[in-house]
């Protein structure tokens, strides 16, 4: 018995699968065999009970041997390097013929003297003598991703090779320091918007913060959501992350809407006008109302430039035409809108991947293809006039998608669909979280080739000059449910963390886009040690860095980092000032009344220690109101050593509304909330406007003010 329980564990950490962790309190877990044996299924290994793990585990070490090349190597951009390769000692000739081809240009073809290469191991498998042996390439290889081919007398393999930059991109001088605004794009409000924010109201958000000195403009994910029946609104939970949002899209800075008289009548009828000014007058976004106001707009824009033969209908078909995967992620789009369910509840041919023309509707279909063309176009407009004023846009890419969205349905071999991403317990989430969505498939990933993530990366940093990546931690370990368990009985699965960065900082370099990392809570300090040496960026949030009253108060700021007072998921500035996010912690159940008056308590201190702190700096004086204090911390963040200061929009006027609440019942009071001000009052206002230009001059005098470059040519 205990030597099948010893041989599930060494079979489960053979599969990067932890046996035993601290969760975010420092308690020590076990993981229980039914945890292990259940996310061993989930990777699709076919294991029912510990007894099976031992033959399981001489079978992995058999393929193992038996593979001549491993699906993945690293080699530094630059080097020549090496690969491992595993053949029978005797039988395969005395030559390999190697092919290296890079993802532009033609391949190189060498010879390999197998005789003359270094032994790295040698085992015998199943009678067969067999060695591991060092295989030079025989010139350095430029940055990207390769495709290697080795074929001897009876065998041939092919791998991924990953030539890396040392660092990720850095954006100029080794103290350049700027600052940006944050706003979920929703959240923007102008004098003609449609219900919520669009593509042209982040635009002009990025041209109001550049007039004032401004380096970038930050929002949350702008990837597309379920917002009719299915429904899921969250940001963090998009349909696909290959994709952008039609729900963003301006319709009147379209050309068809002066092109389309039917579309103009339908949004110049009474019915609609109405409809629209109370989405307009409400203080939240209204999904559902607004995503089917804006289609039925957009379905009839479609239909006129589907039926014209004009060169923009042209510009259309070539767009298609040369994106394949949106054809096919219009048809998934277009069978949801007419099964109006999940596609794990479609019949077995169409869950399965395999749709036709009759499953949905060819009119949906070509609106789902129009709108990414559209959103793609006003996506490059803000690209486009950000390299003209040197002010860049920083997007947030979520940690996955949505379990039932498009990227799990198409791409569902690199996901361990029986688990769900989420977060050992710790003091803020006692009994720990499961945020719903699949891990990636270690294993199958690497087998893949990384061509799906990869995918992922180009499409955000081909549109930004930043780019935020949600928890970072999970290049390295990701947390996992099993399906069916509580967030309690999971545990860690890790993944090729030289991989992942080599990939991240490929794409970063190619596309000259800095890389921030999302490490905040609990993260292994190995973590933050690659990401030091890959150049990848960490964040500093003050709520998060502000320790218990004492002398110092407020942990360091790392150099380098983009600093913030909080995030989209904590309270606002005023909001943590009077203790909102305490009162919701209450509300969630998260604290009790006893932790909660302990933690107003300290709560007080710890603002009467800030206020202190402000005072000696010298950054504010006498009995100050909620702005002063805001101004003050401001420029205590902007006077140091973080590269990035990011603002939130909301805190200028003290909003008190947080945009998400972790752990609420309730979704109604997340991911909706409109800004108080419309862009157009925000130009206007005097007391912002001054708040903002001395931000500038203090990023000045505390270091050589350089935006993140525009950076491309």
């Amino acid at each position: 018995m205990r030597a099948n329980r010893e041989a599930l564990r060494r079979l489960a950490r053979s599969c990067g699968i932890q046996t035993a962790f601290r969760d975010g309190r420092g308690v020590h877990h076990t993981v229980s065999a039914e945890t292990l044996l259940a996310v061993l299924r989930a990777l699709r290994i076919p294991v029912a009970s510990p007894e099976q793990a031992g033959a399981l585990l001489e079978q992995r070490s058999r393929a193992e041997w038996e593979r001549m090349l491993q699906p993945v190597y690293v080699v530094p951009a630059g080097d020549k390097g090496a690969v491992a390769i595993r053949l029978p000692s005797t039988g395969e000739g005395r030559w390999a013929g190697c092919r290296l081809t890079p993802e532009q240009g033609q391949g190189k073809e060498w010879a390999a003297d197998l005789g003359s290469l270094p032994a790295l191991a040698a085992a015998e498998v199943d009678g067969v003598s067999r060695l591991a042996r060092a295989l030079p390439l025989p010139f350095p290889l430029s940055p990207g991703i390769h495709c290697l081919t080795v074929e001897t007398a009876r065998h041939r393999g092919q791998c991924t090779i990953l030539s890396a930059p040392a660092r990720a991109h850095s954006p100029g001088g080794r103290n350049a320091k700027t600052w940006g605004l944050f706003a979920p794009t929703y959240a923007l409000r102008s004098s003609d918007d449609w219900g919520a924010g669009s593509y042209s109201d982040l635009e002009a958000l990025r041209e109001w913060v550049s007039g004032l000195g401004g380096g970038f403009v930050a929002t949350l994910p702008l990837l597309p959501c379920f917002l009719d029946d299915p429904y899921e609104p969250s940001p963090y939970a998009p349909v696909s992350r290959l994709f952008w949002s039609e729900f963003f899209v301006d319709i009147p800075s379209v050309p068809e809407w002066e092109s389309c008289p039917r579309a103009r009548a339908i949004a110049s009828s009474e019915t609609f006008r109405k409809a629209l000014g109370r989405l307009q007058r409400g203080r939240r976004v209204d999904y559902r109302r607004a995503s089917a106001l804006r289609r039925r707009v957009l379905e009839e824009m479609a239909r006129c430039l589907f039926s014209a033969r004009t060169g923009r209908a042209q510009q259309l078909r070539r767009f298609v035409e040369s994106n394949p995967r949106l054809r096919d992620y219009a048809a998934f789009r277009a069978t949801v809108d007419r099964r109006r369910e999940f596609w794990t509840r479609w019949p077995q041919r169409l869950s399965q991947g395999d749709l036709r023309a009759g499953d949905y509707d060819r009119q949906t279909m070509r609106y789902h293809l129009y709108v990414q063309w559209i959103a793609r176009e006003q996506m490059e407009g803000i690209l486009s006039k950000g390299r003209q004023s040197r002010t860049g846009l920083c997007l947030d890419l979520p940690v996955g998608s949505h379990a039932q969205g498009y990227d799990t349905w198409r791409e569902r071999n690199i996901f361990a669909t029986g688990a769900s991403v989420g977060a050992p317990p710790d003091d803020f989430f006692t009994g720990g979280q499961s945020w719903g969505f699949p891990p990636p498939h270690p294993a199958e990933t690497r087998e893949d080739g990384y061509r799906y993530l990869s995918e992922v990366y180009r499409h955000h940093m081909s549109s930004s000059e930043m780019l935020r990546v949600d928890h970072v931690m999970g290049l390295h370990r990701l947390y996992c449910v099993p399906e069916g368990a509580s967030a309690t009985e999971g545990t860690y699965l890790h993944y090729p963390a030289a991989e992942n960065h080599a990939l991240l900082r490929i794409e970063s370099v190619r596309h000259r886009t800095v890389i921030v990392g999302e490490d905040l809570g609990t993260v292994p300090g190995y973590v933050r040690r690659e990401m030091a040496r890959g150049n990848l960026r960490r964040m500093f949030v003050l709520q998060f860095g502000l320790r218990p009253p004492s002398r110092n108060l407020i942990e360091p700021v790392p150099r380098g980092s983009i600093a913030a007072i909080g995030t989209h998921d904590t309270a606002t500035f005023a909001g943590f000032w009077q203790g909102l996010d305490l009162q919701y912690r209450r509300e969630t159940g998260w604290l009790d009344a006893k932790g909660f008056r302990a933690a107003s308590r300290e709560r007080e201190r710890t603002k009467r220690s800030l206020l202190a702190l402000l005072r000696r700096e010298g950054l504010l004086q006498g009995e100050a109101e909620p702005l002063a204090i805001l101004g003050a911390v401001l420029h205590f963040l902007a006077a140091g050593r973080a590269t990035w200061l990011l603002i939130g929009l909301e805190d200028l006027w003290l909003e008190t509304r947080q945009q998400n609440i972790p752990g609420l019942a309730s979704v109604t009071r997340n991911w909706n909330g409109k800004a108080q001000k419309a862009i157009e009052g925000l130009v206007i206002d005097r007391r912002i406007g001054e708040l903002l230009k001395s931000i500038e001059g203090t990023r000045k005098r505390s270091g050589l003010s350089v935006r993140p470059e525009i950076n491309r040519s």
